[in-house]
């Protein structure tokens, strides 16, 4: 009765090792027919198949035929070196070490088909078998110990390398080994001890199925590889494990039925769950396959993100660049256009004079424009050097407006500064702050029409200083506010009022008011009601 159940329940183990074990070649194979790794698994898997099978075959015949029983052991023997080289190159192909170590590569192979033949085609590894206490025993020739010793090498050229590997590689490589490498070692381990220690050395043979099925913890392993970092290339997920598992549980279910009625119910769960598990999987693969287009998609938007800060790192080196070269030129230009206009080379007529009143201002935007854009770039690059020091901002706008005052009156326009209260002078960055109002007022001369009134009005708020600048001019509709703070954006929506300049100033007034922990905005009542810009600027 004992040796009844002892019998199904390897019937049971063999079955379910080589369902798990076709389902995991299968796998493999078809994801990538022509990949070395891929193949060399398939190849080292059937000769698994091969050594488990008929392994339990001599076990299954011991009894009415020990000859035959015999033959299966030569079979078994014969793919079991096959198994441990086909292993170790495995381990080689999948860490890409195969052209490393051609050497070693070749004694493998040497050793390998050596060990094979010998227990083939000669008795110098296996003499003979017979049963003792209703187990099979083998009976060693004179070749084993040499036997042993190839198959100890080969087990030690494989563990070399995935130990080496492990150890020195990435995290990806680890990652990817880490698993086989258990599964490895066990089976390694299990082998040494029930397939070799006990019976060669203590004669312990009714223990040795227990070496052989330990097959099923290297394919687990494997599989779990497979699940856990895509080994081997494939897709496979969780589900599909699974699913395989379960099939070959209600498989073997079907095959313990005890009547008609039996056969039917468990044959209809069994179909039934295929199914379910079938449109389970292409589900499953459909939504990884989904979640691989993202991932590549969001690869491609990293490199894109890459290349555009690159371009962007250029774009800012070449303003800078230009800036400066241009910046020397049209200071020259400016020097010597005031040195004419104040009659350092002579007098001119009034004619020429105009003129080059034009040329002047022209020249003026320009700087402004050059100035801005070497801003930009150095706001971009992160490259501001800020000196702080204590200010009087009213004395600082009264410059600003005695400077932009020829432009003012060439328009007849009132340009008025109205402190309300006490100001107090603040610490800021002449400079930055200067550049911010210049462009403001600027801006306003600029949009306000002949004969306009501009407004400069300074407010002392609580723990803040707040400037609003005020013209009479054209005005701005709500969306051309939204547009006003954006690098190179000129309105979309009113040409006109962006007509002048390519939308650089305001970008640069508003870095350096939040360089100064501070606030800029723009309101308008509609378009001919004038606008107002707001800087607020903290106090401490």
């Amino acid at each position: 009765m004992v040796l009844l159940e002892f019998a199904v329940i390897n019937k049971i183990l063999v079955f379910a090792i080589d369902l798990f074990a076709v389902w995991l070649i299968s796998l493999v194979f078809s994801n990538n027919p022509k990949g070395k790794v891929n193949l060399i698994f398939v190849v080292m898997s059937l000769c698994m198949l091969l050594w488990v099978n008929f392994a339990w075959f001599a076990r299954l015949v011991m009894y009415e035929d020990i000859s035959l029983s015999l033959i299966f052991l030569h079979v078994a023997w014969f793919v079991t070196p096959y198994l441990f080289t086909f292993l170790y190159f495995l381990i080689v192909y999948l860490v890409g070490k195969e052209k490393e170590y051609k050497l070693l590569n070749a004694l493998v192979i040497f050793m390998g088909v050596a060990a094979s033949i010998t227990v083939t085609f000669t008795n110098l590894v296996i003499a003979g078998a017979k049963v003792v206490n209703d187990s099979l025993s083998i009976i060693y020739g004179d070749g084993m110990m040499l036997f042993l010793a190839i198959v100890f090498i080969l087990i030690l050229a494989t563990l070399y390398q995935l130990i080496k590997d492990y150890l020195v590689g990435d995290a990806g490589t680890r990652k990817k080994l880490v698993y086989f490498l258990i599964g490895t070692l066990l089976f390694y381990v299990l082998n040494t001890v029930f397939n070799i220690v006990l019976p060669w050395i203590f004669g312990i043979t009714k223990y040795y199925f227990i070496g052989d099925y330990s097959t099923i913890l290297l394919l687990s392993f494997t599989a779990f590889a497979i699940t856990k970092t895509r080994l081997f290339g494939t897709r496979v997920v969780i589900t599909q494990l699974l699913v395989g598992v379960l099939t070959a549980l209600l498989l073997l279910n079907f095959g313990m039925a005890s009547s008609d009625f039996d056969y039917i119910f468990r044959g209809v769960l069994l179909i039934g769950f295929v199914v379910v598990g079938y449109f389970l999987i292409n589900s499953t693969a459909r939504e990884l396959e989904v979640r691989e287009q993202l991932q590549e998609a969001n690869k491609k938007l990293e490199i894109a993100n890459e290349r555009l800060k690159e371009l962007d790192k250029s774009k800012s080196e070449f303003l800078d660049i230009a800036s400066h070269q241009l910046r020397t030129p049209l200071t020259a230009i400016k020097g010597y256009i005031s040195m004419i206009l104040e009659g350092d080379f002579g007098r001119i007529s009034v004619n020429i004079k105009e003129k080059l009143k034009n040329v002047f201002e022209s020249n003026e935007r320009l700087i402004k424009l050059v100035n801005n854009l070497l801003n930009v770039s150095r706001i971009e690059a992160g490259r501001i050097d800020m000196n702080y020091e204590k200010i009087d901002l009213v004395s600082l706008l009264s410059n600003i407006v005695d400077e932009l005052s020829v432009h003012a009156k060439s328009k007849n326009q009132k340009i008025e500064i109205k402190p309300i209260g006490s100001i107090p002078a603040i610490t800021l960055d002449s400079a930055k702050i200067r550049q911010v109002f210049i462009n403001l007022i600027d801006n306003a001369i600029k949009y306000t029409p002949a004969e306009g009134q501009i407004e400069i009005i300074l407010e002392n708020k609580p723990q803040i200083l707040r400037v609003l600048v005020k013209d009479s001019g054209i005005g701005m509709s709500k969306e051309e506010i939204e547009e006003l703070f954006q690098i190179f954006t000129r309105g979309k929506s009113s040409p006109q009022l962006f007509s002048d300049g390519v939308g650089v100033g305001l970008f640069v007034a508003k870095k350096f008011v939040e360089i100064h922990k501070g606030k800029i905005w723009a309101e308008s009542e509609g378009k001919g009601k004038g606008s107002t810009f707001v800087v607020e600027l903290p106090i401490t």
